[in-house]
Order: C-alpha cells, then sequence, then structure tokens
C-alpha cells in the first residue's frame, strides 16, 4: 500500500473549516473583493474561480464532502489573502483584480493566483514590497534591492515517468532572463507536479528534488529557488502552502538574510495529505 510521507517547511495559515462558514458568504466576500459575479451565465461563472465555486455545490449534493472541503478550503484561502492584500495596498488589489479578469487560460490564472499567495506571506511578514513585472516583486531591504520572480511548473496532460525536467525547463527559461542574478529568489508553484507524481504513486521526496534542483541552480546566476506546494493537511484539517528552499552558492547576502528571516530552513512533515492538481 501507497503511504506517502511528506516533509516541508510550512508556511502557517488558519482557513476556517467549511462547517464554520458557508458558500453564500463566500461567494459574498468573492464579489465584494473582485467585483466579479459569480452566477449561473455569467463570464465570471465560466472562470477557474466560478467553476471552483460550482463543485462546492456539485460535490456537497453528491455527498462527496472530502472534496467539498478541498474546494471551499482553497477558495477560503483566496478571500484570505486578497483581503490581506486589501489591507495593505488598494492599488494592488485592483492590479491583481485586472490580472485575475484577463487571465483566460488556467494556466495565467495559476501564475496570477501563485503571484497572490506570494504577496500575501510577504504582507504577513511585514515585508515592504513594489508589485511590478518582471520581476515580480523588488524588496529593498539592508540599502539595496532584491528581488522575487514567480514561475509554474505544471504538466497539460497527465505523464507517467519521472517529471522533474518541468521543474528544470522553468528555471532555464527563467535564467535567461535580465533578472537572473544573485539577488533575485525565484519561487516556483510545482504543485501540478507533486500532484502527478502522487497520483502515479512515485511521489518526489524532498532530498531528492532538493538536490536535482540545486544542480540545475548551480549553472544559472540565481540566488535562490524555492519550491512551492499547496496541500490539504487531514491531519490539520486545513489548507496549507509549504515549500522547499535551495540556495545557490552565489547568493547575495542581502537576499540569503531575508530568506532566513522569512522562509527559514527547516522540516514540517505531513503524514496525512492530499495535494490537489492546481493551487
Amino acid at each position: 500500500m501507497f503511504k506517502p510521507t511528506f516533509s516541508e517547511k510550512q508556511l502557517p495559515e488558519d482557513i476556517p473549516h467549511p462547517a464554520n462558514c458557508s458558500t453564500q458568504h463566500l461567494v459574498i466576500e468573492l464579489n465584494k473583493l473582485l467585483g466579479m459575479r459569480f452566477i449561473n451565465g455569467n463570464v465570471s461563472s465560466k472562470s477557474p474561480i466560478g467553476q471552483s465555486l460550482k463543485r462546492i455545490i456539485e460535490y456537497h449534493n453528491q455527498g462527496e464532502y472530502l472534496r467539498r472541503d478541498y474546494e471551499f478550503s482553497k477558495m477560503t484561502m483566496l478571500v484570505k489573502h486578497l483581503k490581506e492584500i486589501a489591507k495593505y495596498d488598494i492599488n494592488l488589489l485592483n492590479a491583481f483584480k485586472k490580472q485575475i479578469y484577463r487571465s483566460g487560460t488556467r494556466d495565467k490564472y495559476f501564475g496570477v493566483r501563485f503571484e497572490i499567495n506570494i504577496a500575501a506571506s510577504l504582507i504577513r511578514k511585514n515585508i515592504k514590497f513594489t508589485k511590478s513585472e518582471s520581476p515580480d516583486f523588488t524588496i529593498h531591504k539592508e540599502n539595496k534591492n532584491i528581488f522575487i520572480e514567480c514561475g509554474s511548473a505544471h504538466l497539460s496532460k497527465p505523464k507517467l515517468g519521472d517529471i522533474k525536467y518541468k521543474i528544470c525547463s522553468v528555471i532555464n527559461k527563467k535564467s535567461s532572463k535580465p533578472y537572473c542574478s544573485p539577488t533575485t529568489a525565484l519561487f516556483i508553484d510545482t504543485t501540478n507536479i507533486y500532484y502527478n507524481s502522487l497520483i502515479n504513486e512515485i511521489l518526489i521526496k524532498r532530498d531528492e528534488i532538493r538536490e536535482y534542483v540545486k544542480n540545475v541552480l548551480e549553472h544559472t546566476q540565481f540566488g535562490n529557488v524555492t519550491l512551492f506546494i499547496y496541500i490539504l493537511n487531514k491531519d490539520l484539517n486545513r489548507f496549507e502552502s509549504v515549500y522547499t528552499r535551495i540556495d545557490n552558492k552565489n547568493i547575495d547576502e542581502t537576499l540569503l538574510n531575508f530568506l532566513n528571516e522569512c522562509y527559514p530552513l527547516g522540516e514540517h512533515t505531513v503524514y496525512k495529505f492530499t495535494i490537489p492538481s492546481e493551487g
């Protein structure tokens, strides 16, 4: 019997359990934050967010409560992140609203969703930043600028065998950009890669992926690569974002200090979990 063990450092967030909230309240919150109406026949109802809300109702009616709870937790985390961003800077929220509205494909939406996750994470850590396009975040620390670029590794369709190469592809593609330097950390959403490895019963081990990325990273000028994964922690009954951090030998000291403060190395072991196909 395949019994995976997941070991990563946690980004702690308390997401309300579905029993303590209602789908109607969730929809109202999303309508208010995004200015989008998620009702049948509306364009927004066909968006990834609208489809997720639809699945919550369908799973509930079908008695598939675990799937319902996952979708609900995913949307509740989105609401939480958007509220944190709105409190920090309403203009930043408006910028993300435009990006969500214009994200015509699932891939583009989940790219924006990952940036929202990182923005909210920085806000919770009281890190002041500027949102830009390339790289995605500029942080002024210790009298100099350091940067975060976001990326996503995913498969267009399920595939058997070793799929770590998709992470390598993201790193190599980004490494050709002008922002690739020892002052830049590359944050990659690898949820879909881990999901596919899990359903193939070949879950990527932490040490394995760390060594693999380390070897790829050494051939670039990036100071760091950090891999993020969304999981549903069954033991704690909550949705979490966890990460694996890999530093390059050439990492800038200011970037290293920032990562040690905000994304420290450590362990977070989860024995009972589910990995969604996307974040």
